[in-house]
Order: structure tokens, then C-alpha cells, then sequence
């Protein structure tokens, strides 16, 4: 017997203390059985501000890892856990390959000043908010690199070389990639691009993960460690400071 996925999913929405949340990008008949939509941060920021405990998330999975760095408290569930491309331009061990290759360019670490596109795993981000850095999105970048500068130190940007030159370029500033040739700035890491995954949740996958609240057998729960939960979120609150 066939299951009518749209009916299912509003019944279970319907008897579960669940909030259905959906990037902008994903497909149209899961985008409209979603309770809240948005852009990732903030997405991020109203699964905060909801009351219901459970979160189940139509998106990439850093965009889940946000809604638990910013809310602990909440399970956080997705029904397919898609990769970014750019969020796996970079993980924790290239971020620190990174910084010791500036360091041995004779860049002190605390002369580092980390910034990365809010398109990255938690576990970056909560290495750039131990060294003091910034979480950015597209429509603060500039405002974000500009308070970076204030600073005076060297600005790491990460993940997606080609988005930092882009940025360096217009706004007049030097830079290079790491590890593709030589100057005397270093600003960049360089990075891999891999192929777009947004829209990969079909109605029958955000059934099952609801149904698997209901058969009280979670599926594909987003764990974030106290740790990074903590750095990734202060990174995260300083962009939030800057106006």
C-alpha cells in the first residue's frame, strides 16, 4: 500500500512536539510542509527562539550543526545530513595546516586573525573562535573583514579561496593563496570545490525522520561536542556584535 508522504507528514507535525525547517533551496514539496524557512543563519536563530524540542532540518549539514551550536538543548534531526560544497572545501586539520604554514612564513599565531564563511563545519568554526576569530555571511563579509583589519593582524579567510580573493579584490587589500606561489601577505587557504548537494530531501525522507520520532528511534541526530558547541558559538557572537 502506497503512503501518502504530504498527509503523513502533516499528522505527525501535527501529534509531535516538532518544528519542519527548510533552507530556501530545497525542493518545493518539502519547502512548503516547513514550519519555518530562511536563509541558514537565520534559521538557525528562530530554531532558537522556538518552544518545541525537536528540530528536523531540510538543509546541508552544517546548517543543522548551527542550530545546535546556537541551541544545544534542541535534537536536531535531518532527514538526509547533504554535504555543502563549500563547507567541505576545509575541515579541523586543514584549518590547522593552514595556520602552521603561515606561522612558519614567519606569521606569529597570535598575529592570525581567522575568519570563516558561515558555510563550514562547527568544528572549524570553533577553531576560529578559539583563536579569536569571526564567523561571516555574504551580506556582512565586508563589514566583518573591515572590523578584521581594525585589528591589524593577518586575516586567514576560509573556506573558499576564490570568495576571499573575490572580497580582497574589491575592497582594494593584498592577498594570496595558500600554498599557490608566494607574497608577502598571506590571507587565503586554499581550497578543493566539490558539487552542490542542496536539494537532496524528498518528502519521503523528511516522513521517515519524523516517523522516527514518533517510533522513538531517532535517525540522523546532529551531535555537536560541548567543546566546539562553545568556540563555534562564541565565533558566531561576535559577528553578531559587530552592526
Amino acid at each position: 500500500m502506497s503512503i501518502d508522504y504530504k498527509a503523513e507528514i502533516k499528522r505527525l507535525k501535527e501529534e509531535l512536539d516538532v518544528t519542519v525547517v527548510a533552507h530556501y533551496y530545497q525542493r518545493d514539496e518539502v519547502f512548503e510542509m516547513a514550519d519555518i524557512t530562511g536563509d541558514s543563519l537565520e534559521l538557525a536563530r528562530r530554531c532558537k527562539a522556538d518552544k518545541n524540542p525537536w528540530v528536523v532540518f531540510a538543509g546541508v549539514g552544517f546548517m543543522g550543526q548551527s542550530v545546535k551550536v546556537i541551541a544545544p538543548e534542541k535534537r536536531v534531526l535531518m532527514p538526509k545530513i547533504a554535504c555543502c560544497a563549500m563547507a567541505r572545501m576545509i575541515d579541523g586539520s586543514y584549518f590547522d595546516e593552514s595556520v602552521e604554514y603561515m606561522v612558519k612564513h614567519g606569521i606569529a599565531k597570535e598575529n592570525i586573525l581567522p575568519i570563516t564563511y558561515i558555510n563550514s563545519d562547527a568544528s572549524v568554526k570553533a577553531k576560529v573562535g578559539e583563536m579569536g576569530g569571526m564567523v561571516c555571511t555574504s551580506s556582512n563579509a565586508y563589514k566583518i573583514i573591515e572590523k578584521g583589519l581594525e585589528s591589524g593582524k593577518k586575516i586567514l579567510f576560509v573556506p573558499d579561496r576564490c570568495l576571499g580573493q573575490n572580497f580582497a579584490n574589491s575592497m582594494g587589500l593584498k592577498s594570496c593563496v595558500i600554498g599557490v606561489g608566494e607574497c608577502d601577505t598571506y590571507v587565503l587557504s586554499s581550497t578543493k570545490p566539490e558539487c552542490p548537494t542542496m536539494n537532496e530531501t524528498t518528502l519521503k525522507d523528511l516522513y521517515l525522520t519524523l516517523k522516527s520520532i514518533e517510533d522513538g528511534n531517532p535517525i540522523n541526530e546532529i551531535v555537536v561536542d560541548p567543546h566546539t558547541v562553545k568556540y563555534a558559538n562564541l565565533a558566531l557572537e561576535r559577528m553578531l556584535a559587530i552592526k
